[in-house]
């Protein structure tokens, strides 16, 4: 059946209904189909029966009501332009098992209308929030795009299509504002315009599979929640203010981190960005910084995993830096403030200089395992203190990329240019580190750099009588004078 407009229930006080039933049966519209036009219109579609039109609308005027039902595989409505349920009148659509309906244009729902997904499948092409909450049932699968530019409290909306369908392909676009408590399980782009506010007690969480921000994602006391992985791109910036912002995935942060809290990434942190902490800052999750990370105005930030610091770690003013997993990574740790390496400390990505712009301390479990690979700077770990190195823990030595110890080898592991306390656990001046290939490695702490730094030497051939101490001076005036 072919028509220009299709109408079923056309005038006022009237009932009429259609049922395309069965493989082969089809009715085209050229262009509208109405179903409850001024009256009561009922569509039934079943059994493989096909219905076509450009745009379709389900209860059309104030008087009318209109339903339409999807049943059966093969069975389908194909709007190629827009879908209206519930214009001004009364609208109801069901895609039951096997059902198809799909929108080329908007679909729109009324506030006291709905769309029932039992088994079926709803393309529902591009549509707004307010009308996408509109949409439940108890299984099948929906797909399209839910686009957001108002200021929307995610907590007061009807309801959200439940958990048993299947939005795996459902991506919101949000230009607007979010905030209040509530779940969305479709994948979120946050535009440059797009903010999200958890303030208070309020939680929200994301469930999509890919969640990326342009725009402002701000924590004020609630918590933010994203069941995957969340990009934060060049634009993007992510703050919390005594709130927290927690991932299950990954967090990829070319933009800006910002704040105090809890920050917690399960997936880890991969940084090109900045992130910026004051107050007290606790970081959860694998960091890998190759850019920058910053502790301000007398702050306190944790970090509780693994860290790779191939950037600038910087603890301004007399604020610290906590690290309690192991650190690595060649890059540096500027500012005037205190750095704590309570854990396993591998620095450099092999042989490295790490740089230190304030004071160090190597806790009591702390592990620091210096690599020699050669006598020339940069192919041994070494450390450079501005300040104080405090040493409560233990160390040890490995040689890399097949480096052999030889007679009258000294490397300076510290360069202090502050005070030294403690020495390396079970490691006191002149003791013997380690033998390595027939060769004995000592320890001094007052014989190399021009502040008594730390020293591994080996000692002069025989028939030298040179005791350990005098091994140490004459190995240390050999390593300031390279220096110079």
């Amino acid at each position: 059946m072919l028509d220009t407009d299709g109408f079923v229930g056309f005038n006022s006080g009237g009932t009429g209904s259609v049922d395309v039933t069965g493989a082969g049966s089809k009715w085209t519209n050229s262009r509208y189909l109405y179903v409850g036009n001024s009256g009561v219109g009922t569509l039934n579609v079943a059994a493989g029966g096909q219905v076509t039109n450009t745009d379709g609308v389900i209860g059309r005027f104030s008087d009318s009501t209109g339903a339409v039902t999807i049943t059966g595989t093969g069975s389908r409505w194909t709007n190629s332009g827009s879908l209206t349920v519930g214009d001004s009148g009364s609208g109801t659509l069901n895609i039951n098992a096997g059902g198809l309906v799909t929108v080329g244009g908007t679909t729109t729902i009324g506030p006291d209308d709905n769309v029932t997904v039992g088994g079926g499948r709803f393309e529902f092409g591009d549509t707004s929030l307010t009308s996408y909450a509109r949409i439940g049932g108890t299984s099948g699968s929906l797909t399209g795009n839910v686009t957001h530019g108002a200021f929307t409290n995610i907590s007061t909306l009807s309801s959200l299509p439940s958990s048993s369908l299947d939005v795996s392909e459902v991506s919101l676009v949000n230009s607007g504002t979010l905030f209040g408590t509530g779940i969305l399980k479709m994948n979120m782009t946050n535009t440059g315009t797009g903010r999200v506010d958890a303030s208070g007690s309020s939680i929200m969480r994301f469930e999509g599979s890919n969640i990326v921000n342009h725009g402002i994602i701000n924590s004020t006391g609630g918590m933010v929640s994203v069941a995957t992985n969340l990009t934060n791109s060049v634009s993007g910036q992510i703050s919390n203010f005594g709130g927290q912002i927690v991932t299950q995935g990954q967090v990829n942060n070319a933009g800006f981190i910002t704040g105090r809290g809890e920050f917690t990434a399960n997936g880890g942190f991969d940084n090109t960005g900045s992130m910026a902490f004051s107050g007290t800052a606790d970081v959860n999750g694998h960091v890998t910084n190759n850019s920058l990370i910053v502790t301000s105005a007398n702050a306190t930030t944790t970090f509780y995993d693994s860290v790779i610091n191939n950037g600038e770690i910087r603890t301004s003013g007399s604020g610290s830096s906590v690290f309690f997993e192991t650190v690595s990574g060649g890059g540096s740790y500027t500012g005037t403030g205190d750095v704590f390496f309570e854990g396993n400390v591998n620095p450099g990505n092999s042989p490295g200089v790490i740089e230190f712009g304030g004071n160090l301390t190597l806790g009591t479990e702390s592990h620091t395992v210096f690599e020699l690979g050669g006598l020339e700077l940069g192919d041994y770990d070494r450390f450079n203190i501005a300040g104080n190195l405090s040493i409560l823990g233990s160390m040890s030595v490995e040689m890399w990329n097949g480096f052999e110890l030889g007679s009258g080898m000294s490397f300076l592991i510290a360069d202090i240019g502050g005070t030294r306390s403690g020495v390396f656990a079970g490691l006191g001046e002149g003791d013997l580190v380690g033998n390595f290939g027939g060769t004995d490695l000592f320890i001094t702490y007052n014989g190399f750099g021009d502040n008594g730094g730390i020293g591994l030497f080996t000692a002069v051939p025989e028939p030298s009588a040179v005791a350990l101490f005098g091994i140490a001076g004459v190995l240390g005036l050999a390593s300031r004078r390279r220096r110079r």
